[in-house]
């Protein structure tokens, strides 16, 4: 059973996905990471993204619908 910030109960029957990292190479030298999977333990992605910019003093971007991932991707 999952809690949300807002206190909605998620009964899950089946094995939850993981939350998942994923590094990947772009254009040039840089690197993006990739959150996957963070709306099915209730975890909100604009609020996971807002404390990952000002955490980190990086860009976060929230992806709605990304392959292989369930909810918006970070």
């Amino acid at each position: 059973m999952i809690t949300t910030i807002d206190g909605k109960k998620i009964i899950r029957r089946m094995q939850v996905p993981q939350i998942t990292f994923q590094v990947e190479k772009r254009a040039g030298n840089k690197v993006v990471t990739l959150v996957n999977n963070l709306s099915v333990f209730g975890i909100d992605p604009k609020n996971m993204a807002s404390q990952v910019q000002s955490g980190a003093a990086t860009g976060a971007t929230i992806v709605q619908s990304a392959p292989n991932c369930e909810g918006p991707q970070l």
